[in-house]
C-alpha cells in the first residue's frame, strides 16, 4: 500500500481519498501490518472513507494475518455505524455466479455460513468507483450495479464529507446514474453521465505548473518497415551448416598442476638442460636463467626466475655473472644416473610453481578448532589463570627450580644474557616494581647500568633468594618476578620424578594446553586484521605473523573476570602490534617506532596546513608548533624523506647514480688534513681509557682498521651481550666528554657535529647509524 494513500485513509481526507482512487490505486493493497484501506478506515470510524472505499470497490470480505476482515476491525474498535455500512453493502448485492447458485446462497450477511467463497463478490475488474465517479465495467457475476446507488444514497455518506469537499461534487456523485443493462446473459453496467465532472481537470492547481501538449508520434517510413522486415524473415529462414569435424573423437587431457615454467619445445636449452648443466657444473650463468625464464613474448619472468634459483640451490648449484660468448661447454645427453635426479628437480620444480604449496594457502588450509563460545572462553581463561597459579605454587615447593631461577638472575646481572629470556617483563598496566636492591649479582668493580626490565627481574630474584624457607614471601616474589612462558617450559622439561617438580610440570602442561586452544580457535580474527593492511607493502604473510604475535600476547593477558569477549579485547593487541611492525619494518633505514608515529604526524599536519593556508609550512612554523627546536624539527622532517637506490639510473645520462659520486681520492686536500689530526687527537684520548673501553670504542666507530662495527657484532668479539656492549660504550663517552677533552675537540666541530649537552655526539659515519635495526630497540620499548 502506497504510505500516502495509508495516511490519508486513517487521517480521513475524502479528497486524498478521491484522488489515490482516481489515479488508480490498489485498493486491496495491504500495509505492513497486513491490512486494507477499508479495515484502517473502519477500525478508526472514517464513514466518509469506509462508502468511497465500498464505492470504488474495495472487496469487504478480506482478512488480515489475525483472521478479521473490514466488519471485525469495525467491530473491535466499536465504530457500528461502519459495520452497519458494510453490512447493507454486502446484503445489496446478491450473487448470481454458478457456483452460488449451486449451493443456493446469496451474500445477504455476514456470518460464516453466509458468506461466498472469496472471489464471488465484485473485483476489480467489476463496479468501480473512482473519487465518486461510477464508472461501469463487465461483471460476469451478478444481476445489478445498485451497490454504488445503494452506497451513495445512505444518509450518512451525504453528511460525511470533509469541510474541504464542495456539496456540488458531492452532488455531482450522489445524482450520478448508473445505466444498467438487464438484458439476458451476463449483467454488465453502463457507464454513467459523468460530463458534469470533467470540469474538474481544468481546476488550477498549486506551483505554477503549466498543462503540457501531448505531441503526435512521427510517421513511419514504410519503405524502411517493409526492409526491415524481410531482413528478419530472411534471418529466420537460414539455417546454419555445421561443416566442422565432430568434436566426439577427441580426447584431451589437462595437466594435475599449473606448468607456468618454460617447456622444452626445441627452440633453445629449456628447463631440463639447464638444472642438467647446474647438476654437472656446480654453476650457471644468470643469463641463461633469464633467457630459460622468458614469457613467450620475450618479457622477464621474475617469478619462474625465483623458483628456479630455489631449486638450483637445492641441487647445490650457484649463479654467477659470467659471459657466455663461446657457448654452453657440456654434453646435453643425460647418463643413466643423472635421469632420476633431474626428474625430482622437474617434479619439485612444478610442485613449487603449481602454488599448491603456498604457505599462505597452506596456512589457512590448516586452522584448527572452531569459533569458541562466551562461556568457553572464560572457562579457558580461567582454566590459564589456575593452571598458572598452580605452577607458581609448584614452583614454590621444588628446590631444584628456585635454583634454576636463581642462576638466571646471575647472569643477567653479569650481562651474560638478556632479560627477555626468563622474564616477560612487568605489566603494562603496572607503574613499578621492586626497589632496584643490586647487590650480591655485582661481579664488577663498575656500576652496572641495566635497563628496567633487568633491574626489576634481578630485584625480584633477589627477594626470591632470600625468603628461602618462607613459602608465602617466596610465592609472592615468584609472582613478582613474571616468568616468561619460554622459561617455565624449560623448566618443566627439567623437572624429574620428584613431587613438586611433578606437579609443576603437570600445571604448565594444562595452561600450554589451555592457550593454545584458545589461540587456535582465534586465528582467524588475527588473518582478518591482517588484510586491512595489505596497503601497508608489507607482505601479507608477514602481517599475518605479526597478527599472531599479537593474539598471542593477548591470549597471555586476558582477564576473564570482566566479562568481555576476547576478540574485543585481543583486537586491539593485534592491531598495535601489526602497526608496530609496519612502523618498524616499512622502511629501508629503520628509524624507533616513537619517531615514526611523530613523523607521521608531523607530515599530517604540515599536509593539513597547506591544504588550508594554500602553501607549504615554513621550518620555524612547524617548529613553533610542535614545540621543539628548530634542529630537531629539521631531523624529524629529514626522516620523512625516502630513500633513493645508488644503483638507480640517472634520468638525464641513464648511468647508475654511484657512478657519478666522486671517489675518495678526489676530496679536499686541507679536510683530508683535518680528519688525519682529528683520528690522532681521538686515539690518543682512547688510549687514556681502560683497555676493554678503547677495544670497544676503537671498533664501535671503525677508529682502526676495520668498518664500524654493530653492538651485536662487538658483543660477539668479546663473547658478551649487546646490552653489555652498550654499557661499556656509554661509560667510556662519559669519560670522553670530559671538560678538559671537549675543549680538545671543540676545534674539531662545525655546526652539523657538535657537543650537545655536555656529552659528545658521535660522527653520523659510525657504527651507531649501521646497527639502528638493533640498537635502537630499547629505546622505543620494544
Amino acid at each position: 500500500m502506497s504510505p500516502l494513500m495509508r495516511m490519508a485513509v486513517i487521517a480521513g481526507v475524502e479528497t486524498a481519498v478521491r484522488l489515490h482512487i482516481r489515479r488508480g490505486d490498489n485498493l486491496d493493497a495491504r500495509d505492513g501490518g497486513g491490512a486494507t484501506p477499508l479495515m484502517l478506515a473502519a477500525g478508526r470510524k472514517k464513514k466518509g472513507v469506509v462508502v468511497l472505499l465500498l464505492s470504488a470497490g474495495a472487496d469487504p470480505l478480506l482478512t488480515d494475518p489475525s483472521g478479521l476482515d473490514a466488519i471485525g476491525h469495525a467491530e473491535r474498535s466499536g465504530a457500528t455505524e461502519c459495520a452497519d455500512l458494510i453490512r447493507a453493502a454486502l446484503a445489496s448485492v446478491p450473487v448470481n455466479c454458478p457456483s452460488a447458485k449451486a449451493e443456493g446462497k446469496t451474500v445477504g450477511s455476514t456470518g460464516p455460513d453466509d458468506r461466498p467463497p472469496e472471489g464471488t463478490y465484485f473485483s476489480q475488474n467489476g463496479l468501480e468507483t473512482v473519487g465518486g465517479l461510477v464508472s461501469a465495467a463487465a461483471v460476469e457475476c451478478g444481476e445489478t450495479g445498485a451497490l454504488a446507488r445503494k452506497i451513495l444514497s445512505f444518509p450518512e455518506a451525504s453528511s460525511g464529507h470533509t469541510a474541504d469537499e464542495s456539496p456540488e461534487t458531492m452532488q455531482r456523485v450522489e445524482e450520478a446514474d448508473l445505466n444498467v443493462n438487464t438484458e439476458s446473459g451476463p449483467t454488465t453496467v453502463g457507464v454513467a453521465d459523468l460530463s458534469g465532472l470533467d470540469g474538474l481537470d481544468d481546476e488550477p492547481c498549486f506551483g505554477g505548473w503549466e498543462p503540457e501538449e501531448e505531441s503526435a508520434p512521427p510517421e513511419g517510413n514504410t519503405a524502411v518497415a517493409d526492409e526491415v522486415r524481410a531482413v528478419h524473415e530472411a534471418i529466420g529462414r537460414h539455417k546454419a551448416v555445421d561443416s566442422d569435424e565432430d568434436w566426439g573423437d577427441v580426447v584431451a587431457f589437462l595437466p594435475e598442476r599449473a606448468l607456468p615454467l618454460v617447456r622444452e619445445d626445441g627452440e633453445g636449452p629449456g628447463v631440463r638442460s639447464l638444472l642438467l648443466r647446474a647438476l654437472r657444473e656446480g654453476s650457471i650463468p644468470e643469463s641463461s636463467l633469464v633467457e630459460v625464464c622468458r614469457e613467450a613474448d620475450g618479457s622477464q619472468n621474475k617469478e619462474a626466475e625465483r623458483l628456479l634459483a630455489f631449486v638450483l640451490g637445492d641441487l647445490g648449484a650457484s649463479i654467477d655473472e659470467r659471459d657466455e660468448s663461446d657457448g654452453a661447454p657440456y654434453e646435453p645427453g643425460e647418463t643413466f644416473a643423472e635421469e632420476p635426479v633431474l626428474s625430482e628437480a622437474m617434479a619439485y620444480a612444478e610442485d613449487l610453481a603449481s602454488g599448491r604449496n603456498e604457505s599462505l594457502r597452506l596456512y589457512l588450509r590448516g586452522f584448527k578448532g572452531g569459533l569458541l563460545e562466551a562461556e568457553e572462553e572464560l572457562a579457558l581463561g580461567r582454566a590459564m589463570e589456575e593452571a598458572g597459579e598452580a605452577a607458581l605454587d609448584a614452583l614454590a615447593g621444588w628446590p631444584a627450580g628456585i635454583t634454576a631461577i636463581v642462576d638466571a638472575g646471575r647472569r643477567v646481572a653479569c650481562g651474560e644474557a638478556d632479560v627477555e629470556s626468563f622474564s616477560s617483563g612487568p605489566e603494562p598496566s603496572e607503574n613499578g616494581g621492586l626497589a632496584p636492591q643490586v647487590s650480591e649479582f655485582d661481579s664488577d668493580d663498575d656500576a652496572l647500568e641495566l635497563d628496567r626490565e633487568s633491574l626489576a627481574f634481578v630485584a625480584a630474584v633477589g627477594e626470591i633468594e632470600a625468603s628461602a624457607g618462607k613459602k608465602v614471601r617466596l610465592r609472592a616474589a615468584l609472582a613478582a618476578a613474571n616468568l616468561s612462558r619460554g622459561f617455565l617450559l624449560e623448566l618443566a622439561k627439567d623437572a624429574g620424578g620428584q613431587g613438586a617438580g611433578l606437579d609443576f610440570a603437570a600445571a604448565v602442561t594444562r595452561q600450554a594446553a589451555a592457550r593454545e586452544r584458545m589461540i587456535l580457535s582465534n586465528l582467524r580474527l588475527a588473518f582478518s586484521l591482517a588484510k586491512k593492511y595489505m596497503r601497508s607493502g608489507e607482505p601479507l604473510e608477514d602481517l599475518v605473523q605479526e597478527g599472531n604475535i599479537g593474539l598471542m600476547k593477548a591470549v597471555e593477558r586476558y582477564d576473564w573476570r570482566k566479562g568481555f569477549r576476547f576478540s574485543t579485547y585481543a583486537t586491539w593487541w593485534i592491531r598495535q602490534q601489526i602497526s608496530r611492525a609496519i612502523a618498524d619494518k616499512s622502511r629501508t633505514i629503520r628509524i624507533p617506532v616513537h619517531m615514526h608515529e611523530t613523523v607521521r604526524r608531523t607530515e599530517r599536519e604540515r599536509d593539513e596546513f597547506e591544504a588550508r593556508a594554500g602553501r607549504p609550512e615554513k621550518l620555524e612554523e612547524t617548529a613553533r608548533r610542535m614545540g621543539l627546536p628548530v634542529w630537531k624539527t629539521r631531523r624529524i622532517l629529514k626522516l620523512s624523506e625516502g630513500t633513493a637506490s645508488l644503483d638507480e639510473p640517472d634520468a638525464e645520462t641513464g648511468l647508475p647514480v654511484c657512478d657519478g659520486l666522486p671517489g675518495p681520492e678526489s676530496g679536499d686536500p686541507c679536510l683530508r688534513v683535518e680528519a688525519a689530526s682529528l683520528r690522532s687527537t681521538l686515539m690518543g684520548m682512547i688510549g687514556e681509557l681502560k683497555e676493554r673501553e678503547g677495544e670497544v670504542i676503537t671498533l664501535r666507530f671503525g677508529l682502526g682498521d676495520e668498518d664500524p662495527m654493530t653492538l651485536e657484532e662487538v658483543g660477539q668479539r668479546f663473547d658478551v651481550t649487546r646490552e653489555r656492549i652498550r654499557q661499556i660504550e656509554a661509560k667510556a663517552i662519559g669519560r670522553l666528554s670530559h671538560s678538559t677533552r671537549k675543549e680538545i675537540l671543540a676545534v674539531y666541530m662545525n655546526e652539523g657535529r657538535g657537543i650537545k649537552g655536555g656529552k659528545l655526539a658521535p660522527s653520523p659515519a659510525g657504527g651507531a647509524q649501521k646497527d639502528a635495526a638493533s640498537d635502537s630497540e630499547t629505546d622505543d620499548g620494544t
